[in-house]
């Protein structure tokens, strides 16, 4: 099974070139924009997140501290 990765980025050319890299490698990306949320809690949310720190409306970092509060993402490793 390939591996999911969330890829959060605002930036709309580099968060293409990250997934086209990442499916490339043999993952699957996931490209997170204002759809982030929706993930259930049930599921879990990806094997790994890809997070820009400076996002656009939001501060990156605090959807890190919002993301470690959620059962979707317990264990979640988070790049920023």
């Amino acid at each position: 099974m390939k591996k999911r990765i969330l890829v959060v980025e605002d930036n709309s050319l580099n968060r293409e070139l990250l997934c086209d890299w990442l499916e490339a490698e043999g993952t699957k990306p996931s490209r997170g924009g204002s759809c982030w949320r929706a993930t259930p809690a049930s599921e879990r949310a990806a094997d790994a997140v890809l997070l820009d720190v400076q996002l656009g409306n939001e501060d990156g970092l605090s959807l890190a501290i919002w993301m470690r509060q959620q059962p979707s993402f317990l264990g979640v490793p988070v790049i920023a």
